[in-house]
């Protein structure tokens, strides 16, 4: 059964509803080491985080509380782009750049609704940049074929968020039950691929996902998806992406298992128009 409907806002196209079909879902091997998080509390609202992982590679990142103190906060994890870093989720501007992405007006409006906000940088990204491998090499590797060190990245961070989820139960005032995710770009691939193995995060925005080719599913959403059983599921897709069709963009929706689904197509490429922000804020209060 398909329901159709659409907002009033002006260049918002599409907006769909839909059911699917379960599958077992996928697993990403951990190594067995000894995992931790550490906070260092900055200011009333802000926490340095250390997070050792499965492997014991080091993200760091940053959580932030709302003005507003209460016992316990929900959580939105908070993934970044490729070729950006957790510091995006928080700042108008790093290091004489814009945000173009606008993320870090999605923090704001987290935290406006009493969540905590989490974000950590990806593998390559950020502090976890690697001068003798750099992103260029990983993409240009991946354009000749050999995906190896990509799919790395890739499911290594994922896995970095799962460890991070696990550890977020020995933080006494999260509420490691209330988590939803949202990631830009290459963090909206990441935050499909976390929803697809991790059944209890209630909330995913995905965000100009790319569309990712058929020789490394394992990091595909399109073949992960249909692995998100109850999720509520929000696809926000652009009808000029220069990373994914608009016929990608179908397949990926139609490919998620959730009910609880809904598809909003901007006008507009990769870097969606600010209106997108108001949109995440309307759906955010759904």
């Amino acid at each position: 059964m398909k329901i159709y409907s659409s907002f009033l806002i002006k260049s918002v196209l599409l907006l769909i509803f839909t059911t699917g079909i379960m599958l077992t879902p996928f697993s990403l091997i951990a190594k067995e080491v000894l995992t931790s998080l550490k906070l260092e509390q900055v200011d009333d609202e802000t926490y340095a985080i250390a997070l050792t992982s499965f492997d014991g590679s080091i993200a760091h990142g940053q959580l932030k509380l709302p003005k507003v103190k209460q016992k316990s906060y929900p959580v939105l994890l908070s993934l970044h782009g490729m070729g950006r870093s957790h510091n995006r989720l928080w700042s108008e501007e790093f290091k004489g750049g814009k945000t173009l992405e606008n993320t870090h007006e999605l923090t704001q409006i987290a935290l406006k609704n009493g969540y905590a906000v989490i974000g950590i940088d990806a593998r390559f990204h950020g502090g976890r940049k690697q001068k003798d491998l750099g992103l260029g090499k990983i993409l240009g590797d991946l354009k000749q074929g050999n995906s190896d060190h990509y799919k790395n990245m890739i499911s290594d961070t994922v896995t970095d968020y799962m460890v991070l989820i696990e550890q977020l139960k020995n933080v006494s005032f999260l509420d490691e039950n209330n988590l939803s995710i949202a990631g830009y770009s290459m963090g909206a691939q990441m935050s499909l691929l976390i929803a697809a193995k991790n059944q209890d995060i209630s909330r995913v925005f995905s965000i100009v996902a790319p569309a990712i080719s058929e020789d490394i599913e394992e990091v595909s959403p399109l073949h992960q998806v249909s692995h998100i059983e109850k999720a509520k599921v929000y696809l926000f897709t652009s009808n000029k992406d220069q990373y994914s069709t608009p016929e990608d963009n179908v397949a990926l929706f139609n490919a998620i298992y959730s009910p609880n689904k809904m598809r909003v197509e901007f006008n507009g490429d990769h870097i969606l128009p600010k209106l997108y922000v108001s949109v995440f804020e309307q759906l955010w209060t759904l």
